[in-house]
């Protein structure tokens, strides 16, 4: 891109002094009358008349007289010299020097190096017939036609592999046209085809001895400009590729009255190149205004305090610091100065010429300042200001064609232009519709054909515009297919248009349209909707049309797609009749579709919406050929012939349609041999044969034995049973494909669809007792309990018989939420009870098996219970819950300690620092069950915990200092033996709280579920009497705490144990030593009144 933008650049400044213009032609609606006298004539009046033009051939010079050779063009031509014309208006005179100025500058000529002049030759008049010509000897020739009315006469000028036409006969009766080019062109005119062409001839003379204007000079730039634009458009599409070039002008121009006539210099010459060279690419040139906007902090440069926001004179601010900067191109126009669009969105960034256009235009003096904010003084001491500084350039901005739509409209215009043709409801289109229709149909593509139906066939419609309407189908190739189109859309345009309009069309459709089902359909709704017409004799003319190409349609069937050979047969046998089918679609069908397709074609048939009577006699004809050209292709064992997954399924299935079609039609002779091949099984190995009959015969048993005849029952429910005999013979072998739930589930619908239930309970699940691991019964498992509703009343029987094998068997804790909840989930109350049972009766019950395997047996119950929606007090869950907690109650909570062993604990409760460090040690002495603890605190922090529990803790613990590498000291305490049962007893009452908590909070249902054990097992979980330790001791509240400076403390504990000191001795910790400080203000415990449980 920046490469790009470089060569653009470096054509422009090389082709400064060129314009690409070989030729122009100016027209002039208000020219002034040039007085214009013959002599010998007099005054002609203008326009010329015929008696004018009459008395002018009288007197002229026949152009054919001067040449006895002279061609038949000159025959048609009177001429008179320039020294018998005159002109009497001298308006002209101004008018004449300004063309050929404009000529000039058109041609890139400069007057004053080439001291160019004009010279008139002589005044002609051409009538019909005549042609024009070039003359030779000068380097460019200026034609001027008078006004005169005349027709035909156009001119092409053709240079070097381009050419110009222009047509100088509309408005010819009133206007004056000036049409000029080189000498080195080539003119090719079209004869005048009615009334007078009066024309002067001029002559563009150099008279300077410098090199002569020639179009050699610009051929060279016209030729590397050609080439950018050529790329350019290769790379439509190219992320890279820029919408638009935005060129900077060396001047300013007004952007109200912005056009290419108010440019000059090179300004003008360059649009002129880019504009004549773009032309013959598809390129267009419009001006458009840049407005710069800085932002930020000015330095007042003199002494002006004025009060008015406008700071006049550009030298009054200059900016010092720019804070933001907003750039925007406005008003963008036509060479002409036509407005193309308000706003243009740009990135300059990528394109810009030059690329740092920026950095130009704010480098300059700003064409206003506007004062924003206050004022201050800088370092300096000069005033600073917030302002804003704005700079106007023009530019002169270059697009394709292809990106005007976008360039206009913006990047999302082409999606809005279709949602505003949505919603137009003009009855006649306006020039905006049109122009938007234009710009739309210029830019379709795949990914917007159906926007682009969608929007402008809907207005064609609406303005019964049929060349719009079939324009627009053909631009977005909708008549590929009929789908393409939409059958609406079709119907709506034969409703306006009328159908021999559309026919044409439709008939186009139809012959490309690569679905045989969608053409037929089509026929068909088409001619439905032809019968609910109003006009009877359309209506026959449209069913006619619609025999006659359903017929051709079927004649020439182009093979359906899988998908849609059924609803390609049931067209033909709903819409048409049997021989149809037999004699052209079948023998179509068998040459072109595989034999799957085939096969499912016999199903199709066989079903019960197709038993017409003009089908009957036909349809075991046509079966009969189907069936006899599947057969040699059945396979009967093809999970075992191909690696390929895909193939086997194909063959697999195919196998199950030709079985299902052979049952339905009553085929006995070939099904005769299909059976016994199902059953044979010789020559394979044990892994083979147990691959046959999962992965075949009970696939093919539940696809066939729901739709088998009652005659062919019989067969299907012995080829089950023959089937689950070879898989329990290699159940369970080793080498033999792994049990899956798909396999298992297979084998279960086969057992149901066949009416052989009866085989789970007199072999599979015997053998699955005898035979499987715990992985393979639950893999059973799971599939019985799917299949439960289908399996039979003796269902639940089996899964109990299974669910107490896994039970014994399996590895997983039985007491897991995850194996209690599976259990439940088979709705099994004997299962429960099984499971309970087994866990309740332990080999060992004893304290620890009671807190580990019973303890997470209550909550695994209550959780599934919960999750299930099932009530605790169920009589088939209450008793196992009461059980668990009379063993909590016996096992754990007996016996309880004496109130004497919760002492320490009472005094423990007065420990109200709340610092990091004192938390922790309170909290393992009041509430863990552990007897150890040490923490690696540091030696201060040592300190002030030491003497914390000296003060609380001396007959519930001993403690020491301990060396420690990383903090410098630890703390160790081992709790006192008294303390250690009663802080275990209390974690075993907090812990038989929650175990209640979980079965129950209410107090009554609590009281139905244990029965007449809730009085021992509430009192099992009080504290001896005389404890004046209570429960909310626990939840004192935190004191904050400041460390102590101290280190020598002294416990006053009965064997206490000194600190660790600097030279390695152990001192003594004191009593009484500075500790904490002042306890902070008690608070509150806040609880849920619904987790206090009353154990009075």
């Amino acid at each position: 891109l920046i490469l790009f933008q470089r060569t653009l650049a470096q054509v422009l400044e090389d082709g400064s002094n060129v314009t690409g213009a070989f030729s122009c032609m100016q027209t002039h609606v208000l020219a002034p009358n040039p007085g214009l006298q013959v002599d010998d004539i007099g005054t002609l009046g203008l326009p010329l008349s015929v008696r004018e033009a009459a008395a002018f051939k009288a007197c002229a010079e026949y152009a054919a007289t001067a040449n006895r050779d002279a061609s038949a063009n000159e025959k048609h031509c009177w001429e008179v010299e320039a020294r018998k014309v005159h002109f009497g208006n001298n308006e002209w005179t101004t008018f004449i020097d300004a063309t050929f100025r404009q000529v000039c500058d058109n041609f890139a000529i400069c007057s004053k190096i080439n001291k160019s002049r004009y010279e008139f030759r002589r005044l002609a008049l051409y009538e019909t017939g005549y042609r024009q010509r070039g003359d030779e000897g000068v380097f460019a020739t200026v034609v001027v036609i008078l006004p005169s009315k005349f027709s035909g006469g156009s001119v092409c000028v053709a240079h070097d592999n381009r050419e110009e036409t222009y047509d100088c006969s509309p408005g010819s009766l009133t206007n004056t046209t000036v049409l000029a080019w080189f000498d080195e062109c080539t003119l090719e005119a079209q004869p005048l085809t009615g009334g007078f062409q009066l024309a002067l001839h001029f002559d563009l003379i150099h008279t300077t001895e410098t090199p002569q204007p020639s179009l050699s000079g610009q051929d060279c730039i016209v030729s590397r400009l050609r080439d950018i634009f050529s790329t350019w458009n290769s790379e439509r599409g190219s992320s890279d590729t820029p919408k638009k070039i935005v060129c900077l002008l060396q001047d300013k121009h007004p952007g109200e009255s912005l056009a290419h006539a108010s440019l000059s210099g090179t300004d003008a010459r360059s649009v002129l190149l880019l504009s004549n060279v773009g032309k013959l690419h598809g390129f267009r040139v419009g001006l458009a205004t840049l407005i710069c906007t800085e932002r930020g902090l000015g330095e007042l440069e003199r002494g002006y305090y004025g009060d008015d926001d406008w700071i006049e004179g550009a030298n009054d601010v200059s900016m010092v610091e720019v804070d933001d900067r907003d750039v925007a191109i406005t008003r963008l126009v036509s060479l002409d100065g036509r407005l193309i669009c308000a706003s243009l969105e740009h990135d300059l960034k990528r394109e810009a010429i030059p690329a740092h256009m920026l950095k130009l235009i704010t480098a300059e003096r700003p064409d206003k300042q506007i004062k924003v904010g206050c004022w201050s003084m800088s370092s300096t001491h000069s005033p600073l200001i917030t302002s804003d500084a704005v700079f106007r350039r023009t530019v002169a901005v270059v697009w394709p064609q292809w990106a005007e739509f976008e360039l206009v409209h913006g990047p999302y215009g082409f999606l809005d232009a279709c949602k505003r043709l949505r919603a137009c409801n003009n009855t006649q289109p306006t020039a905006e519709d049109s122009e938007l229709v234009e710009g739309i149909l210029a830019r379709t593509d795949e990914s917007t054909n159906e926007a682009v139906m969608e929007s402008v066939c809907r207005v064609a419609l609406l303005w019964d515009d049929f060349p719009l309407w079939l324009r627009t189908v053909k631009a977005c190739d909708a008549e590929q297919s009929i789908s393409a189109v939409g059958e609406e859309n079709i119907y709506r345009a034969v409703s306006v248009f009328g159908f021999q309009q559309v026919r044409e069309c439709l008939q186009r459709m139809l012959q490309r349209d690569p679905s045989d089902v969608d053409a037929l359909q089509f026929l068909e709704d088409f001619k439905e909707w032809a019968s609910e017409q109003d006009a009877p004799e359309q209506s026959a003319t449209m069913n006619h049309w619609i025999a006659a190409q359903r017929t051709k349609r079927i004649a020439s069937l182009r093979g359906p797609i899988e998908r849609d050979y059924e609803a390609l047969v049931k067209l033909i046998i709903e819409h048409g009749d049997a021989d149809e089918l037999e004699s052209q679609v079948v023998p179509y069908l068998i040459s072109s579709a595989n034999k799957l397709v085939l096969a499912q074609c016999v199903n199709l048939l066989a079903g019960e919406g197709f038993t017409l009577k003009h089908l009957v006699d036909a349809r075991a004809r046509i079966t009969g050929v189907l069936l006899a050209t599947v057969h040699p292709n059945i396979n009967f064992r093809p999970m075992l012939t191909s690696e390929e997954a895909a193939d086997n399924e194909d063959l697999l299935e195919l196998l199950q349609l030709y079985m299902k079609g052979c049952m339905a039609m009553d085929r006995h002779d070939l099904l005769s041999l299909a059976w016994p091949r199902l059953r044979d099984v010789s020559g394979l190995s044990r892994f083979e044969i147990s691959s046959h009959v999962g992965h075949t015969l009970f696939p093919l048993i539940s696809h066939v034995a729901e739709v088998a005849p009652a005659a062919y029952r019989p067969e299907v429910s012995a080829l089950c049973e023959t089937a689950v005999s070879y898989w329990l013979m290699t159940f369970a072998d080793p080498g033999v494909p792994e049990l899956t739930e798909k396999l298992v589930l297979s084998m279960l619908w086969a057992v149901s669809a066949s009416k052989k239930t009866s085989l789970l309970g007199a072999c599979i699940v015997p053998r699955f007792e005898e035979k499987a691991d715990e992985v393979q019964l639950r893999i059973l498992l799971d599939g019985l309990h799917t299949k439960r509703s289908t399996l039979g009343p003796n269902c639940d029987t089996l899964l109990l018989t299974l669910v107490k094998r896994w039970v014994v068997i399996t590895e997983q804790p039985l007491s897991s939420p995850e194996a209690i909840g599976y259990v439940m989930s088979f709705d099994l109350p004997e299962a429960c009870s099984f499971l309970f049972h087994t866990l309740l009766n332990p080999s060992v019950l004893d304290k620890a098996y009671v807190k580990n395997q019973l303890a997470t047996l209550l909550r695994s119950i209550c959780s599934s219970l919960a999750a299930r929606k099932l009530s605790v007090s169920s009589s088939h869950f209450a008793p196992t819950l009461r059980a668990i907690m009379r063993q909590w109650a016996e096992k754990v909570m007996s016996p309880p300690p004496t109130h004497e062993a919760f002492r320490p604990l009472t005094v423990l409760a007065g420990w109200r620092c709340a610092c990091k460090h004192c938390t922790p040690v309170r909290d393992f002495l009041m509430h863990s069950s552990e007897e150890t603890w040490t923490g690696r605190i540091g030696r201060q922090n040592v300190n002030h915990v030491v003497a914390q529990l000296g003060n609380h803790a001396q007959s519930a613990a001993v403690w020491q200092g301990l060396p420690s590498r990383k903090n410098g000291e630890a703390l160790g305490l081992e709790k006192d033996r008294s303390i250690v049962v009663a802080s275990q007893w209390r974690h075993g009452q907090s812990t038989g709280l929650e175990l209640l908590r979980a079965i129950s909070r209410d107090e009554g249902e609590l009281q139905a579920i244990l029965g007449e054990d809730y009085h021992f097992i509430v009192a099992s979980l009080e504290e001896p009497k005389h404890s004046a330790y209570a429960a909310p001791a626990r939840a004192q509240s935190a004191q904050v705490a400041r460390t102590v400076e101290a280190r020598g403390l002294t416990s006053g504990g009965r064997k206490s144990q000194g600190t660790a000191s600097n030279n390695g001795e152990q001192q003594k910790v004191r009593r009484g030593d500075t500790i904490a400080g002042p306890p902070a203000k008690r608070r509150k415990t806040a609880y849920n009144e619904n987790d206090v449980i009353d154990l009075t």
